[in-house]
């Protein structure tokens, strides 16, 4: 005759608080991004667009943007070494970071390198009126 022995009654261990996992992958997140901000000013200075006639000068402070499908709001759950690459991240200024959330324009990169590699163009979005470059139309 075996005796079993019932767990049913022994405490159980209780889940780690939903305060403490954000707080914790906060922190791992903070590494990644420090280190992705740093390879990416020493990249590409100040902003990766100025000096164009097109896209108009510089304005304001520097700022990093997620580019193409990495965009932030499309990268939510996914782990921190892969939301946070160089290859898709690029410092800008804040006129031009501003009119690239707006959609005005588009970087064009090699595939397979983003924007550790060199830009092939920037790709201007919106249709010229009067010869002056109007937000795009929407369907």
């Amino acid at each position: 005759m075996t005796v079993g022995i019932d767990y049913s009654g022994l405490p159980q261990a209780k889940p780690e608080p939903r305060k403490a996992i954000k707080a914790r992958r906060r922190r791992e997140e903070k590494v990644v991004i420090a280190a992705v901000r740093k390879a990416v000013l020493e990249r590409d200075g100040r902003c990766r667009v100025s000096g164009g006639k097109v896209l108009g000068d510089c304005q304001g402070p520097t700022e990093l943007a997620h580019v193409g499908d990495k965009r932030r709001f499309k990268t939510v759950n996914e782990p921190p070494n892969e939301r946070h690459q160089t290859a898709w991240t690029v410092a800008l200024c804040r006129r031009h970071h501003a009119q690239y959330d707006a959609h005005q324009w588009d970087f064009q990169t090699l595939e397979d390198e983003g924007m550790d590699g060199d830009l092939v163009g920037i790709v201007r979005r919106g249709w010229l009126k009067d010869g002056a470059w109007r937000k795009p139309r929407r369907g």
